[in-house]
């Protein structure tokens, strides 16, 4: 569940939903829409998502992330 994936790729890049929304261009209203599964991200952001979370994840590469979302 994408939820799931999301907050635990958020505990592991220590970020809040604030920053988290700042950094992938969204509000943070968007990132709770997310994490309690009321929204699943388009495919732009869920790029952008796994964007940011391999430039702070030192072991998730882009490729390995966007894999996990499939």
């Amino acid at each position: 569940m994408f939820s799931n994936w999301l907050l635990f790729n958020l505990a592991e890049a220590n970020l809040s939903q604030r920053k988290f929304a700042q950094l992938v261009n969204v509000s943070q209203e968007t990132v709770s829409r997310w994490i309690t599964g009321r929204h699943y991200p388009q495919a732009i952001y869920r790029a952008r998502i796994c964007k940011v979370f391999a430039e702070l994840i030192d072991h998730k590469t882009y490729d390995q992330l966007m894999k996990e979302l499939k």
